[in-house]
């Protein structure tokens, strides 16, 4: 992940850089929302600028949730889970971020998704790197990267130009979290 400023992944910065980094891969596999059921972060910035995600954005994420589940579309629904992982992430809520990406890969798992299911498992480590649960994002990046060479399989358009962008952001996360979990010696007399 390249984060913009130079700016620690546990700050305000590193975490907005981190959203629009995951708000990029998946505009790539899924382009804009068509569902009005669906709610983004582009929502609930334009719609609770006062609030923020306070009661009534809350309110209308659970109800995004519900009128998305009761379609039972697992596509959708795991989309839905995966914007309301972005909003959390946006406000800094890491835990509650890194769990709405599981629910989203669990969902795209029936669809046998591989590049959603990657995208999910992805998010899932960014968003726990920024509550310093490295151990966590380091086994979510495994799995990526196991799942990277079944991708190709998938009958998506887009799909070299997102393995590559995917893969890219999982070597660089990999490597800033290796130095942030063991940094190097201070060289000293």
């Amino acid at each position: 992940m390249t984060l913009t400023n130079g700016a620690a992944p546990d700050s305000q910065d590193g975490t907005r850089a981190s959203v629009e980094q995951l708000n990029e891969l998946l505009n790539m596999l899924y382009g804009r929302p068509e569902s009005p059921d669906l709610i983004t972060l582009d929502d609930v910035l334009r719609r609770y600028r006062l609030t923020a995600l306070g009661k009534p954005a809350m309110t209308a994420i659970d109800q995004s949730r519900r009128m998305v589940r009761a379609i039972g579309d697992y596509e959708q629904i795991g989309l839905c889970e995966f914007h309301i992982g972005l909003i959390f992430l946006y406000w800094g809520d890491g835990r509650g971020a890194a769990q709405q990406f599981m629910a989203a890969r669990q969902q795209w798992s029936f669809t046998d998704h591989t590049a959603a299911v990657s995208l999910a498992h992805y998010a899932a480590s960014v968003a726990q790197r920024h509550v310093f649960e490295h151990e966590k994002a380091m086994r979510q990046l495994g799995k990526v990267k196991q799942l990277l060479p079944r991708i190709r399989l998938a009958p998506i358009s887009v799909i070299s130009k997102f393995v590559q962008a995917l893969r890219e952001a999982v070597e660089t996360t990999r490597s800033e979290m290796r130095d942030e979990m063991w940094p190097p010696p201070l060289m000293g007399g």
